[in-house]
């Protein structure tokens, strides 16, 4: 009797057949179909996740704005520079002593006699008629001019016109105020000192020497016309080439 060795069996399906190739890889595409749709939708979920946490953890506050205050302006406007002193020419300090100067000038010059000018002149004359606390003045001056108005060959009346400072200005004041010779007033708003020398030296019966503060400028006169026939007109050309003066 020959031997009979069973043959070889492939395990059935439910329904006692075996699933086809095309079925098998079907399941297959659906299963890795589902699988990318899970990694999809997680990685959707994770991207959400992210950007509401960087969200919160990146907001800064907006910075406030920032205001300028603008600068105000001064109270008081800064003080504008002193505007520059001014002295008046010859003619103008003394229009009628330089008419009548002009005069005498023109008789003498016919007569030869050329030394006798009318108008502006050197200081050469200032030590015969001004003490020391004057010329003492006159060396501090920034600005001055000396006029001459001729009476006659050997009088003469000088007007002396300075820019002074005030400290030297101050100096002056103190000395003539100490001097007993000198009467203070008031013309026109400068201070006036006056002293009238009623001595003959035989050029003139008496003297007036007139010393005037107006602000930085200090005229001085000497002769024998009265105070009110120099000082006046003086002042009112001083003023005049001056506005800004007190």
């Amino acid at each position: 009797m020959t031997d009979q060795f069973p043959s070889e069996e492939t395990p059935e399906t439910a329904a006692g057949q075996q699933p086809s190739p095309a079925t098998a890889s079907k399941k297959k595409v659906w299963i890795f179909a589902g699988i990318g749709a899970v990694v999809v939708v997680a990685l959707l979920i994770w991207v959400l996740v992210t950007q509401v946490f960087a969200g919160d953890t990146n907001e800064v506050t907006p910075p406030k704005p920032v205001t300028t205050t603008k600068p105000t302006k001064p109270t008081t406007e800064p003080e504008k520079p002193a505007a520059p002193i001014v002295l008046p020419s010859c003619e103008a300090l003394n229009p009628d002593g330089y008419a009548a100067g002009l005069e005498v000038t023109k008789r003498y010059a016919e007569q030869g006699m050329t030394d006798v000018t009318t108008g502006e002149t050197d200081f050469s004359k200032f030590t015969l008629r001004f003490g020391p606390a004057a010329q003492a003045a006159l060396d501090e001056t920034i600005q001055s001019q000396a006029c001459i108005y001729p009476i006659h060959s050997e009088a003469f009346s000088l007007n002396y016109t300075s820019e002074l400072p005030s400290a030297a200005q101050q100096t002056l004041i103190a000395a003539l105020s100490a001097d007993g010779d000198y009467v203070e007033s008031t013309v026109n708003g400068a201070a006036v000192y006056t002293w009238h020398n009623p001595e003959f030296d035989g050029a003139y019966t008496s003297t007036f020497t007139v010393h005037v503060f107006l602000g930085d400028v200090w005229f001085a006169s000497s002769g024998p016309a009265v105070e009110d026939l120099t000082t006046a007109p003086a002042l009112a050309a001083i003023r005049a080439a001056n506005p800004t003066l007190p």
